[in-house]
C-alpha cells in the first residue's frame, strides 16, 4: 500500500525517508474534518486581497509579512509562512485568497490580522490559492 501511495505521488527522485515523510504528510492533510453546517460555512469571510507589500521578518526562518488591499475593508497585515517557497518580489500584485474574519493574533511582535489561504505541494512547500485575473481587491469568494 504504501509503494502504491509511492507511487501515485511520483517522488522517486527524493530519499527513501523524505518520501515516506511526505507520505505519512499526505495521509494526515487528506483526513477529512467533521462537517459543517451551512450557518457555519457561512460565517466564513472569504476575500480577493491584492498583495501591496511583502517584507521579511527578521528572526523568522519562514515568515513573510504581507500587506494586503482588501477593498472596502481597507489595508490589513498578514503574516504567513511560505517564505520557503515565494520571494517578496513574486507575491507583489497578486490577487489571493484571504480569510478576513479571524480573530486578529500577534506573531513575532507583528498583529496579524488575518490568513492567506494556501495547501501543500507533494516536496512540502508552500501554494498559495491566486486568481490569475478578472478578480478585484475586496471582492466576496462565494
Amino acid at each position: 500500500k504504501l509503494e502504491r501511495m509511492q507511487r501515485a505521488l511520483n517522488v522517486r527522485s527524493i530519499s527513501s525517508q523524505t518520501r515516506n515523510n511526505i507520505v505519512h504528510q499526505r495521509r494526515s492533510y487528506c483526513a477529512p474534518k467533521p462537517q459543517i453546517t451551512f450557518d457555519d460555512f457561512g460565517k466564513v469571510d472569504l476575500r480577493v486581497a491584492k498583495v501591496m507589500t511583502v517584507t521579511e521578518v527578521p528572526d523568522a526562518k519562514n515568515l513573510l509579512q504581507l500587506t494586503l488591499d482588501v477593498g472596502e475593508l481597507g489595508t490589513r497585515t498578514v503574516m504567513s509562512g511560505i517564505k520557503s517557497a515565494y520571494t517578496p518580489e513574486q507575491l507583489v500584485g497578486k490577487n489571493i485568497v484571504y480569510l478576513a474574519n479571524l480573530k486578529p493574533k500577534k506573531i513575532f511582535q507583528v498583529m496579524s490580522e488575518g490568513m492567506v489561504l494556501a495547501t501543500t505541494s507533494v516536496a512540502g512547500e508552500p501554494i498559495l490559492a491566486v486568481f490569475d485575473q478578472g478578480a478585484v481587491a475586496g471582492q466576496p469568494i462565494v
